[in-house]
């Protein structure tokens, strides 16, 4: 398995992938396992090579069934199945306990699942939605934003795509001695900005 570490303590993912895409970036160095487990908030991530991803004591049948998820109320844990090209399928569970998250995916679903599709989203999609919600369960907002500091200030630039926060946070360092944060994600907890160094817009 892989460590990759996206905020410095606080959000990390270990995978058998080579490489994952999501809003807290996509280039991110490896890390050791210790460093990976210094984290608040952690990510499993196992791409399984059979479509196979569900639990073998699994009964579907005692789960309600919502299209294509299977569930059952009050536990943090789901399950999708669906029919795919070529008589295949795509699969995925997710778990959620305390601060882990742990998702099984089949290979179908993560190769060819890339953009949205067929009212799909990509795995780095939906794990980009379950990361900002629990690190707002935990005090942590998950911000659009370029972010510099400046003495003993920080300052976030908030602005929509393409419009400069980035240039603007560049430059700010270069003419007015900031130190650079962030260039599109932020985390804060509402005193201090993170820096999410492995975006790359």
């Amino acid at each position: 398995m892989k460590h990759f570490v996206y905020i410095k303590d606080l959000l990390g993912v270990k995978t058998n992938a080579d490489k994952f895409g999501w809003i807290y970036g996509s280039v991110a160095p490896r890390v050791s396992e210790s460093e990976f487990e210094k984290c608040k908030i952690k990510i499993n991530l196992h791409i399984s090579k059979t479509a196979d991803v569900f639990d073998k004591w699994l009964r579907i049948e005692e789960y309600d069934r919502y299209n294509y998820f299977f569930a059952k109320a009050n536990e943090k844990k789901i399950y999708y199945d669906r029919k795919f090209i070529f008589n295949s399928r795509i699969r995925y569970s997710i778990e959620i306990r305390g601060n882990d998250i742990t998702v099984i995916v089949n290979k179908n679903y993560f190769k060819y699942i890339k953009y949205r599709f067929m009212n799909l989203h990509s795995l780095g999609y939906i794990l980009s939605d379950l990361t900002s919600g629990l690190l707002l369960e935990n005090g942590y907002a998950t911000l659009h934003c370029s972010a510099v500091n400046i003495g003993e200030r920080s300052l976030a630039i908030f602005a929509p795509p393409g419009t400069g926060k980035t240039l603007t946070a560049i430059k700010l360092c270069e003419n007015a001695d900031a130190k650079f944060i962030s260039e599109d994600i932020g985390v804060t907890d509402g005193e201090y900005i993170h820096s999410v160094p492995w975006t790359s817009t």
